[in-house]
């Protein structure tokens, strides 16, 4: 997904692996020194996309949100966004070790205020943006 932070007026977007709750939050695993943390931490607000593959013919489909996001704290291996988050990405990284203290890696939590579909291809009727509801 593509996740947008701001810091000084100035936006930045990153693409990052995320991993959902059935509360629609969304979780991502980052190093605590990159620049969209270091912006999370001083403006929690952010903004980002979840877009399927489209080619250069093909109309765009997304799914576009808003939140805030934190560092889930004191995280363990029995919670549900460690566990959401490892289960997504089976073998492909060491979340433990990632997430140690000495290695920088911390799991945030984006908790979505709202959610929006893009849709040109015509599957909603009409196309366009369309706000959807959150059931929490």
């Amino acid at each position: 997904m593509a996740l947008a932070t701001c810091a000084d007026n100035k936006p930045w977007v990153c693409q990052v692996h995320f991993a959902h709750d059935d509360e629609l939050n969304l979780y991502f695993s980052s190093n605590v020194h990159s620049r969209h943390c270091q912006e999370i931490a001083a403006n929690p607000h952010v903004s980002g996309s979840i877009t399927l593959h489209f080619g250069p013919t093909d109309k765009p489909q997304c799914i576009d949100f808003e939140g805030t996001a934190e560092i889930v704290a004191d995280i363990s291996e029995e919670d549900f966004g460690y566990k959401a988050y490892d289960g997504k990405f089976p073998g492909r990284i060491n979340v433990v070790e990632f997430l140690k203290p000495e290695n920088g890696g911390k799991l945030y939590k984006i908790t979505v205020s709202d959610y929006y579909m893009i849709d040109a291809t015509g599957t909603l009727n009409p196309p366009g943006k369309h706000h959807l509801p959150l059931h929490k």
